[in-house]
């Protein structure tokens, strides 16, 4: 492992970790009108994505 990826890896591990809430994806009603289902951006689940493009 390269010491820039070796220095991220020690600095995530001291971070607390993240809540179960950031990884709930969104309900039926939180999802725009045909939106197709979950768009993801950033790792993250968007329910407003197709909204905002």
């Amino acid at each position: 492992m390269d010491p820039l990826t070796a220095s991220a890896r020690s600095e995530l591990q001291t971070l607390p970790a993240l809540p179960a809430a950031w990884f709930r994806e969104p309900t039926a009603e939180e999802l725009p009108p045909a939106s197709g289902g979950v768009h993801y951006a950033e790792g993250r689940s968007q329910p407003d994505l197709v909204a905002r493009l």
